[in-house]
């Protein structure tokens, strides 16, 4: 009986561990998502800028690769936290 008991526990246990794991991979995923809509509004933007100021082509493209690098080190980053988490 006690060991029934026992069993159930150390199953609970591992539940709970597997839904702390999958809250924090959800949480993860949803703030990367986040991140990626930020970066397309910020490059919608700045094509917006640039077709507003043709004479100004040249950095308002530089200034967008610069968001884009940026995202990509973002992502990079949150990358290296997830496999961390695991």
């Amino acid at each position: 009986m006690e060991t029934e008991l026992e069993k159930n526990q150390v199953e609970q246990q591992k539940l709970s561990e597997d839904i702390e794991f999958k809250t924090k991979q959800l949480t993860t995923y949803v703030l990367s998502i986040m991140q990626k809509i930020k970066l397309l509004q910020e490059v919608n933007s700045g094509i917006d800028e640039v077709l507003k100021n043709p004479d100004d082509l040249n950095d308002s493209f530089r200034k967008l690769k610069r968001q884009i690098n940026k995202s990509i080190k973002v992502d990079d980053d949150l990358s290296e936290f997830i496999q961390g988490v695991k």
